[in-house]
């Protein structure tokens, strides 16, 4: 049996950006240099989903040890197939780097995130015909405002054993818009986020323009600061959204003078099944409260440092400003949810900027 050809798209989501720390009177405090990749190992395709023709992505954190070696790989989301989980572990694992140092000597990089992408070569980005189906039910609902029908067909959706890219992204698409009907905008971002936007036969750039503009929005309101500055930059480097980066724009700076400010920042969280949650930090003072189920662990991933915490009610931490870029991996029972406050320097009542 002559398997399809197929091919591996590397997403390369974001790595440390450089960490150079100035104090007020301009006195030069380090010189920091990133990690900078010398062998890379591609995972390979499992041969089961090859011969199925199933497509899929996972995406992992990853820390760059002194010696340029790669620790602590987890999986923070996927389409699903634990095989490309799998091998996305293994291969990060296997590559080497020039260690990122600090003043000439080698240190830790941990706050380093991928994409992995496994798509078929001959393949145009299509959907089955028994999916389509499936969406056509559930997109039918939703335009008729059936929303206890749309939530059932949806279900189903998401039951079927997708073996396209172009079907999770259509799936996770009509997850977004039943969202917004519903006005669930947790539901909404979390569609939103699980779309991967490189794949340029499935996603065209105006649907990439009003994905990242939905997320912006949707971060700035729930509170996810830090991640709606970078979906900002994201959103500034197109050019179909040269139009409506001045509106933006005024948004960024109300998010940045509200991080700035004196009133808490209030995040709401929620165990993802199978997933750690994670988010990255405005602020560096933080407390976990209103836990309602169990959480067991505390991943700090910083730009050089790494923390690991066991979690108590109202534990709160407080790291220092040198460890910059600092992302939260909180792991524990499946749909356990809780509030993550970072706090200002002066505690006022909490108001919402947007």
């Amino acid at each position: 049996m002559k398997l399809p050809s197929y091919s591996l798209i590397l997403c390369l989501s974001s790595l440390l950006l450089p960490c150079i720390g100035f104090a007020e009177t301009s006195q030069h405090l380090s010189t920091i240099t990133n990690a900078k990749v010398s062998e890379r190992v591609n995972p390979k395709y499992p041969i089961e989903l090859v011969r199925a023709n199933i497509e899929g992505w996972a995406k992992a954190s990853y820390i760059v040890e002194t010696d340029g070696s790669v620790s602590n790989v987890i999986i923070t989301d996927s389409s699903g197939y634990k095989s490309f989980e799998r091998e996305t572990i293994k291969a990060i694992k296997k590559w080497k780097f020039t260690p990122a140092q600090e003043n000439g000597k080698a240190i830790q990089q941990c706050h380093n995130n991928i994409q992995m992408d496994f798509t078929m070569l001959d393949k145009d980005g299509g959907v089955s015909r028994k999916f389509l189906r499936k969406y056509n039910r559930a997109q039918k609902a939703l335009e008729s405002k059936d929303f206890d029908e749309t939530k059932t067909q949806l279900v189903k959706l998401e039951n079927h054993k997708q073996r396209r890219l172009a079907e999770n992204v259509y799936s996770k698409l009509l997850h977004a818009n039943y969202a917004k009907a519903i006005k669930n905008n947790s539901l909404q971002l979390s569609s939103l986020s699980s779309i991967g936007l490189r794949n340029e036969k499935i996603i065209s750039p105006e649907q990439k323009l009003s994905i990242l503009q939905q997320k912006f929005i949707l971060q700035v309101k729930l509170n996810h600061y830090k991640s709606a500055m970078s979906t900002y930059n994201k959103l500034e480097k197109l050019d179909l959204a040269k139009p409506f980066i001045p509106g933006l724009f005024k948004i960024k700076q109300r998010v940045e003078a509200y991080i700035a400010g004196n009133s808490d920042i209030v995040i709401l969280g929620d165990i993802k099944e199978n997933y750690a949650w994670n988010h990255s930090l405005a602020r560096n003072t933080f407390t976990l409260t209103n836990i309602q189920g169990s959480l067991n662990k505390l991943d700090v991933r910083c730009a050089n440092k790494r923390h690991v915490y066991s979690v108590e009610e109202n534990n709160t931490w407080s790291i220092p400003s040198s460890w910059k870029s600092c992302s939260l991996y909180i792991y524990g029972a499946d749909n356990t949810k809780f509030t993550l406050v970072e706090h200002a320097q002066n505690i006022q009542t909490t108001a919402a900027i947007y």
